[in-house]
C-alpha cells in the first residue's frame, strides 16, 4: 500500500461511492511480530476484527456448506471433536456440529513478493464457481426469503476482539 486515506468523503463522491468495499489495518508491525489492531465504532457491525486471519468453510456430513468460521491464522480446527459456532454479534445463538469437514478458504497468491499460485483459465474458474455453488443447500440460494447463511468468529478471535474493546474503553 503506497497511500491511504481517512473519510468517506475524501476519494469518493459520499452518495454514490464508486468501490463497496474497504480495506481495514487488522495488524502492525513492532519489533519483527505482528500486533493485533482494531478499529472501534459507536456501530457494532462497523467494528473491525483484529488480528491476521483465515477462513475455513464448514460442511455437515452431507457435504453441504453451513457456515464459515473467521479463525486468526495460527489457529486450526481438529475435526474428531465437535464445534460449537455462534453469532459474533449475537453470542447466545450457537450450534454445535458433530459430523463435519472444513476447508480453508484463503490460498496465498503471492508470497515475499513472488507469485506462488498458478492463476486459472477462465474456463477453470467457472468450474469451480459452479462446483462451490452447487456444495450449498438451496435455501441460501434464493434470491426471494434466502436463509441466511452463517459466518462466525472463533473463541479465540472473539475473546481477543472483545478484550481489545474493553481495554480501550478502560483508556
Amino acid at each position: 500500500i503506497d497511500v491511504f486515506g481517512i473519510g468517506t468523503r475524501l476519494i469518493t463522491s459520499y452518495d454514490a461511492p464508486s468501490l463497496g468495499g474497504v480495506y481495514k489495518l487488522c495488524a502492525i508491525e513492532e519489533n519483527g511480530k505482528l500486533v493485533p489492531k482494531i478499529k472501534f465504532s459507536d456501530s457494532p457491525i462497523k467494528i473491525t476484527n483484529p488480528g491476521v486471519k483465515k477462513i475455513f468453510r464448514i460442511f455437515d456430513e452431507k457435504g453441504y456448506a453451513k457456515a464459515d468460521l473467521i479463525a486468526l491464522k495460527e489457529e486450526t480446527i481438529d475435526t474428531d471433536k465437535p464445534l460449537t459456532i455462534f453469532h459474533p454479534l449475537q453470542p447466545w445463538k450457537r450450534y454445535t456440529f458433530e459430523k463435519y469437514s472444513v476447508k480453508e478458504l484463503m490460498v496465498d497468491i503471492y508470497k515475499d513478493g513472488k507469485q506462488v499460485y498458478k492463476l486459472p483459465t477462465l474456463e477453470e474458474i467457472a468450474a469451480h464457481a459452479d462446483a462451490c455453488r452447487a456444495r450449498f443447500y438451496k435455501e441460501y440460494l434464493r434470491t426471494v426469503n434466502a436463509h441466511e447463511y452463517k459466518v462466525d468468529l472463533t473463541d479465540k478471535l472473539y475473546k481477543l476482539k472483545m478484550d481489545m474493546l474493553i481495554q480501550n474503553n478502560k483508556n
